[in-house]
């Protein structure tokens, strides 16, 4: 049995078709989907024959599925951190809890979306 808990994503990539001949070529689309909270086995694409997921398990056949993904701690908030930065909790500061963070946690950090956004993407603010 595992003692840790992988993180389970899994990425679809639509790169649009050019408007005219001769055009530059578009930013493809990037659809990003997790789920939250769920354990490494709890997913059909994972082998279990018990739940069915079956959108979830196309997403994962047709997309990137990580089937070795860990995460450093088991809770939503410095998961979350984790995934918009790259950064273990030690380096975003983001812990448990809010009252458990660290005073600079995120402040001068990049973080995907911003990266994206830097990029030309039209990416929804945080609100």
């Amino acid at each position: 049995m595992r003692r840790t808990i992988p993180v389970w994503l899994a990425m679809g990539l639509a790169v649009p078709s050019l408007a005219a001949q001769g055009a530059a070529p578009a930013k493809p689309n990037i659809v990003f989907i997790t789920s939250d909270d769920q354990r490494w086995d709890a997913l059909g694409a994972a082998g279990n024959p018990a739940i069915h997921t079956p959108e979830l398990d196309r997403l994962a056949a047709q997309g990137i599925y990580f089937r070795q993904a860990t995460t450093h701690v088991s809770f939503c908030m410095p998961v979350r951190a984790t995934l918009l930065t790259g950064l273990t909790p030690h380096q975003h500061g983001v812990y448990q809890r809010p009252e458990a963070m660290r005073p600079d946690a995120f402040q001068n950090l990049p973080t995907v979306p911003g990266l994206l956004r830097e990029a030309g993407y039209r990416v929804p603010s945080a609100q």
